[in-house]
């Protein structure tokens, strides 16, 4: 799977596309464990090993999943990810056939290189979407939703009416979820300026009371633009993991 969670979301139509044409097929994930929960309540999936390939011991944790996926005996590795280090478990694991894009001088690794759809700089932009179906398409496997899809568990519905009671919170329609940022760096983080603008106008304008998510790196600049904004109906998620830590599945 994709490194990043935006990524593992944008790959669920090639994923939902795989399952509805191996319906009986035994279909294992790797993702980074971060990840493993991210597909929950989803069925496209019958496990999720997790695989983290950067950082101290990674050469072991490697050589552990391999062993594990030896014994899948896999017919197929299909890698939506183009990097080495995943090129080179596929070929440890044992797998009969490897499926991926040739990108970064990988063809060595891969028994199936796809030709991409996006090449350099000169070329037209391609959505990870479309990128992500184009090597599920090179199967055979074909579909007409793009749709991206998550699901939410029992426990993530828990945890969601957890939040809302301890907030205060009104009816769900009359909530406005402020995502500012990402985990990759400031180049995906919105200013505090313009989300407190934007939560006042919601608020002054449509009625609404927003809610500042963040992740484990973003509390501090959720926690800001509340105390920012100093207004009843903007609210953020910067405390909840002290509270219950389950909260943190909304993200």
């Amino acid at each position: 799977l994709p490194n990043w969670v935006g990524d593992v979301a944008m790959a669920t139509p090639a994923l939902r596309t795989l399952r509805k044409h191996l319906p009986e097929a035994r279909i294992v994930g790797i993702a980074r464990p971060y990840l493993t929960s991210l597909l929950d309540g989803t069925n496209w999936l019958d496990e999720i090993l997790p695989w983290e390939h950067k950082g101290r011991g990674r050469i072991g944790r490697t050589w552990q999943l391999a062993a594990k996926l030896r014994q899948e005996r896999l017919d197929l590795m299909i890698l939506l990810r183009a990097s080495l280090s995943a090129g080179l478990l596929a070929r440890m694991s044992g797998a009969k056939q490897v499926l991926g894009y040739g990108r970064r001088g990988l063809n060595w690794l891969i028994s199936n290189p796809v030709q991409p759809l996006h090449s350099g700089r000169g070329s037209l932009p391609v959505s990870a979407v479309d990128d992500y179906l184009h090597l599920i398409g090179s199967l055979g496997y074909q579909t007409a939703s793009r749709q991206l899809e998550l699901a939410t568990t029992t426990k993530n519905e828990q945890a969601a009416d957890g939040v809302w009671q301890r907030l205060g919170l009104p009816p769900s329609e009359q909530v406005m979820l402020l995502n500012t940022g990402g985990a990759y760096g400031e180049a995906k983080h919105w200013p505090t300026e313009y989300c407190v603008s934007l939560a006042l106008r919601a608020a002054d304008e449509f009625d609404l009371t927003t809610l500042v998510l963040c992740g484990p790196q973003e509390r501090a600049h959720a926690a800001a633009i509340a105390s920012a904004a100093n207004h009843p109906r903007v609210k953020s998620l910067a405390d909840e993991d002290v509270r219950d830590r389950k909260s943190t599945r909304l993200n």
